[in-house]
């Protein structure tokens, strides 16, 4: 019994060293062993009295779009996701822009389906799903990129 004891314990000495040695090796090539999300924050803009910002969102290790969410930024510089009508993250955004006091956003969900989210002055959420893109580039009088069919 002694000796397959001494054996787990040579096995367990032997990998906490290379899990050390490893995480050594990439903290020193500027890396982690776990990657977390990288975040962009886009510049912020007023609305009703406070500061926004839209944030990208994505990982090196994973393949596929983005994920954008709307932020609330206090006066510390804290950032708040935003709780709307239509939950996040979201897969494409098409905006943000101040039109008639309100703030617009086209956003796709995870599903592919395309939504005009108008947050009026008094920070209240209105959403509607559009039929396609070019219905919901209208509202923003521009043209953007086409959202991929498959977010696969």
């Amino acid at each position: 019994m002694g000796i397959v004891a001494l054996g787990f314990r040579s096995l367990l000495i032997r990998a906490a060293v290379f899990f050390a040695m490893a995480a050594m090796l990439t903290w020193i090539l500027g890396g982690t062993l776990w990657p977390a999300k990288q975040v962009i924050t886009m510049t912020p803009f007023a609305h009703a009295g406070k500061e926004w910002a839209v944030q990208l969102m994505g990982e090196k290790s994973r393949a596929g779009p983005a994920e954008c969410q709307l932020v609330s930024i206090d006066e510390s510089g804290e950032l708040t996701v935003i709780d709307g009508c239509l939950p996040q993250p979201w897969y494409w955004i098409e905006g943000p822009v101040l039109l008639d006091g309100s703030l617009l956003l086209g956003v796709a969900d995870a599903d592919g389906n395309l939504w005009l989210l108008r947050f009026d002055k008094q920070l209240v959420w209105h959403c509607s799903q559009e039929s396609s893109q070019a219905n919901l580039s209208a509202h923003f009088e521009i043209k953007g990129p086409t959202p991929p069919e498959s977010w696969d």
